[in-house]
């Protein structure tokens, strides 16, 4: 049954980048959140035939998720709007 496993292995692979895409869209503004990409493999081809100018004729067997990677370059610093004065008394939080 290879004319059924091909289109499904192709849903299988786009199911998982879909994944990350919404993960990445639902994180985009978390702090220190860091994207991920999806990078997609060939699986098996067999070689059928030739073209008339010498051309291989090939037939693959679908597709599969090799890795899903991470953007670790470092994002934008953002201030939080707090000022310390070096003169300002610093006071311990307690919490108990």
């Amino acid at each position: 049954m290879p004319s059924f496993s091909i289109p499904l292995s192709g849903l299988n692979a786009d199911s998982t980048a879909l994944n990350t895409i919404a993960n990445n869209l639902s994180n985009m503004n978390t702090t220190g959140f860091k994207a991920q990409t999806t990078n997609f493999s060939d699986l098996f081809y067999q070689q059928v035939g030739t073209t008339g100018s010498g051309s291989e004729i090939q037939v693959g067997t679908g597709v599969q998720v090799s890795s899903n990677s991470t953007n670790f370059t470092g994002g934008s610093i953002s201030s939080t709007s707090v000022f310390h004065s070096p003169h300002e008394e610093q006071r311990p939080i307690h919490l108990g």
